[in-house]
C-alpha cells in the first residue's frame, strides 16, 4: 500500500471517532439527558446547536491554523478537546455544564469533521481525490453503523457515564499514534510548493489569501454552492439530531440506534457508488440527484407510521446523506483553482454549519410544540428539494479570478 493511502486510512479512523464524539455523541445523549435529568428536548437541542455554532467559527479559522501549526498538531489538540467534551456531556448535572461541553465539543468537531479530513488529504491526492475522500469519509458512516449501537448498548448496561469513558479513552489512545505516524508527514511536493518564490513572503501569502476570500463573496459559483449545501445540511442535521428520539418514541433506544446504523450502512453504499460515478461527470448534476434522493427518504420518515415505511426511509435517506460532505469539496475542486479550494471548502463549510447548527433546536421546538416530528421532517424534505434546484443552476465554468488577478486589481 502506498504511504498516501495509509494517510487516507488514518483520515478514515479520524472521521470515525470525530463523528462518534462530535456528531452522533450529543444525539445519543439527547434522549438520555431528557429522560434522566428531566431537561426538555428543546433545551438539550439548544446545547447541540451551540456546539455546532462554535464549530462553525473554528472551521472558518481552521485554514490559518493548519498553515501556522500543521495538520498534526491541530488534529491532535482537537481530538483531546472532543474527548473531554463527550465526558462532560455524559456527566452534566446542570445545563451550564452541558453548554461547556458544547463549547469544547465545537472546537473538537472543527478538527475532526469533513473540512479537516479534506485538509489532511489535500496535499496527497489531486486527480483521484474523490476516491480518497469518499473512502476517508466512510469513517463517518462506520461511526453510525458501529459506534451508535455500541454507545446505546453500553448506556443500557453500564450507564451513560461509563459509555462516555470508553469512547473518549479509545479515541485518544487510537488517534494519538495514528496522527503522529501519518498526519505529521507531508509530501515533498507540498513542502517544495510552500517554499517556492510565489510563496516566499508570509505577508504576501496573507494578502493573497485575503484577496481570494474577498473574491469568493462576489462569486456566484461560491454563493450558489454554499446556499445549496446549507439547505441540504440544515435538513440533514435536523433529521440526524432527532432520528434516535423519533424512533425511540415507538421502540426501545437500542432498536432506534439500529435505525441509525441502517442509515449509516446505506451511506457507505452511497459513497461507493458515488466514487464510481464521478470521474469526469458533472458533479453539480450528481449533487442535485443526491439531494432529491434524500428528500424522498425524509418524506417517508416524516409521514411513516410502521417499521416498513420508516426503514425504507432510512435506506433511501442514508444512500444520499453520506455523499453530502463528500460532494462539497469535490465540486469546489471542479469549479475553483487548486490553491483556492482549501479556503472555499473551509469558508463554505463554516457558513453551512453556522446555519445548520440551528436545525437541532428548531426541530426540537417544533416537536415540543406539536408533540410529533411530522412538520419538522416534512420541512427537511422540502429544503432538500430546494437544494437540488439551486445546485443544478450553479455556473459550471471554472472560476477565472484567483489570487494573482485579484491582487493586481
Amino acid at each position: 500500500m502506498l504511504f498516501r493511502w495509509k494517510v487516507a486510512t488514518a483520515a478514515f479512523v479520524i472521521a470515525t471517532f470525530g463523528w462518534t464524539s462530535g456528531f452522533y455523541g450529543p444525539f445519543v445523549c439527547l434522549p438520555v439527558l431528557h429522560a434522566d435529568r428531566g431537561w426538555s428536548i428543546s433545551l438539550v437541542s439548544s446545547a447541540i446547536t451551540a456546539q455546532f455554532l462554535i464549530g462553525a467559527v473554528m472551521i472558518w479559522l481552521s485554514p490559518d491554523w493548519y498553515r501556522a501549526a500543521g495538520a498534526a498538531r491541530v488534529t491532535l489538540a482537537c481530538v483531546v478537546f472532543a474527548a473531554i467534551a463527550i465526558l462532560i456531556w455524559a456527566n452534566a448535572q446542570s445545563p451550564w455544564q452541558m453548554f461547556l461541553a458544547a463549547f469544547l465539543g465545537g472546537i473538537g468537531w472543527a478538527g475532526t469533521s469533513g473540512p479537516a479530513v479534506n485538509a489532511i488529504l489535500a496535499p496527497w491526492f489531486k486527480e483521484d481525490r474523490h476516491k480518497a475522500l469518499s473512502y476517508a469519509l466512510n469513517g463517518a458512516s462506520v461511526s453510525g453503523l458501529i459506534f451508535v449501537p455500541v454507545w446505546s448498548a453500553l448506556i443500557s448496561s453500564k450507564g451513560l457515564e461509563f459509555a462516555a469513558c470508553v469512547i473518549a479513552g479509545a479515541m485518544v489512545m487510537v488517534l494519538g499514534p495514528l496522527i503522529s505516524l501519518y498526519v505529521a508527514s507531508a509530501p515533498a511536493s507540498s513542502v517544495a510548493a510552500s517554499s517556492s518564490p510565489l510563496e516566499a513572503s508570509p505577508l504576501s501569502n496573507a494578502g493573497r489569501r485575503t484577496a481570494v476570500r474577498r473574491g469568493l463573496l462576489q462569486d456566484r459559483r461560491y454563493l450558489w454552492l454554499t446556499t445549496a449545501f446549507t439547505f441540504s445540511l440544515f435538513s440533514q442535521m435536523g433529521l440526524y439530531a432527532h432520528l434516535v428520539s423519533r424512533m425511540s418514541s415507538q421502540v426501545s433506544i437500542e432498536l432506534a440506534a439500529y435505525a441509525v446504523s441502517l442509515t449509516a450502512l446505506c451511506a457507505i453504499a452511497g459513497r461507493f457508488l458515488l466514487a464510481q460515478a464521478l470521474n469526469s461527470r458533472d458533479r453539480c448534476t450528481i449533487a442535485a440527484g443526491n439531494f432529491v434522493l434524500q428528500a424522498i427518504g425524509t418524506s417517508f420518515l416524516a409521514f411513516g407510521s410502521d417499521w416498513i415505511i420508516l426503514g425504507l426511509g432510512c435506506v433511501i435517506f442514508g444512500a444520499g446523506a453520506g455523499n453530502t460532505n463528500t460532494l462539497l469539496p469535490l465540486i469546489a475542486q471542479q469549479l475553483f483553482r487548486e490553491e483556492e479550494v482549501a479556503d472555499v471548502v473551509a469558508k463554505a463549510a463554516a457558513i453551512n454549519q453556522a446555519i445548520y447548527s440551528l436545525a437541532p433546536v428548531i426541530f426540537g421546538m417544533l416537536r415540543d410544540y406539536l408533540g410529533n416530528y411530522t412538520l419538522a421532517f416534512a420541512t427537511a424534505g422540502a429544503l432538500q428539494l430546494m437544494a437540488a434546484f439551486i445546485i443544478a443552476g450553479v455556473p459550471r465554468k471554472r472560476r477565472a479570478c484567483a489570487a494573482d488577478s485579484c491582487m493586481s486589481s
